[in-house]
C-alpha cells in the first residue's frame, strides 16, 4: 500500500531530490534521533548552514520524511511499495535504495514508537454504587445531602491477554450528588450519540 502525501509534505521533501546519498543518510538519522529524543534547533541550524537553507527548511524536511516513515509502518507498507512510493516522489533509484534499506532496518524502532502514539484508553469492568444521606443536625435549613458513592473497576490495558488475565482489573472511588451525576450521564448519552454518527464512523474509517 502506498502511502499519500500532502502537496506540502511533498514539497518539504523536495529539498532531499538534489543530495548525495551521505546527506539522505544523515537525514534519515537524524529523523530516528528526533523520534528517540527530540532534536534541538541548534542541530537543526547547523544541518541548513551546511546546505546553504534555511533551519525551517530541515525541520520541515525531516517532519515530512518522519511521517513517510511512521504512516508507511502503520499501513503495513511492504519494502517494495515504500521504494515504489519513493521513486514517485522523484528520487533516483539509488536515493530510494537507500531509503529503503533505512525503512527496513529501522521498522522494528518504527513500529515501536507507531505503538505508543496510539491512544491508551481504559475498559470497563464492573461497577458498584452506594446511596448515602448526609444528615446535619445544626441546622434545619439543610437537613440532608444526598451523595451517591461509586465504585468503578477498569483494565488499564485493553489487550485481550491481559484483559483475560485474574486480578488484572483496577478500582477507583468516586463521589458526587445526584445533579453531577444527572449532567454526567446526559453529556455521556450526547457522546454514545455522536459515536453513532456517520461522521465518526467516516473518521474512524480513516484512521484504519
Amino acid at each position: 500500500m502506498a502511502v499519500t502525501l500532502s502537496a506540502d509534505q511533498k514539497s518539504h521533501l523536495a529539498l532531499l531530490l538534489s543530495q548525495e546519498h551521505t546527506v539522505i543518510g544523515e537525514f534519515c538519522r537524524l529523523g530516528a534521533q528526533y523520534l528517540r529524543k527530540g532534536v534541538t534547533p541548534k542541530v537543526f541550524n547547523n544541518a541548513a548552514a551546511k546546505l546553504g537553507v534555511e533551519s525551517s527548511k530541515v525541520e520541515n524536511a525531516v517532519h515530512a520524511l518522519i511521517f513517510l516513515l511512521l504512516e508507511s509502518i502503520r499501513t503495513h507498507t511492504t519494502i517494495t511499495a515504500f521504494k515504489e512510493t519513493v521513486l514517485m516522489l522523484g528520487f533516483s533509484e539509488d536515493t530510494s535504495e537507500l531509503m529503503s534499506e533505512f525503512y527496513s532496518n529501522s521498522s522494528d524502532e518504527l513500529q515501536h514508537y507507531v505503538q505508543d502514539m496510539k491512544v491508551k484508553v481504559q475498559q470497563y469492568h464492573d461497577l458498584e454504587w452506594r446511596f448515602d444521606i448526609m444528615a446535619d443536625k445544626r441546622s434545619i435549613h439543610n437537613i440532608a445531602a444526598p451523595v451517591i458513592t461509586i465504585g468503578l473497576h477498569y483494565y488499564e490495558d485493553t489487550s485481550e491477554k491481559n484483559v483475560n488475565m485474574n486480578n488484572s482489573s483496577k478500582r477507583v472511588l468516586l463521589q458526587t450528588d445526584p445533579n453531577t451525576l444527572l449532567f454526567i450521564t446526559e453529556k455521556l448519552e450526547e457522546a454514545l450519540q455522536e459515536v453513532r454518527s456517520h461522521n465518526f464512523r467516516w473518521l474512524m474509517k480513516l484512521d484504519k
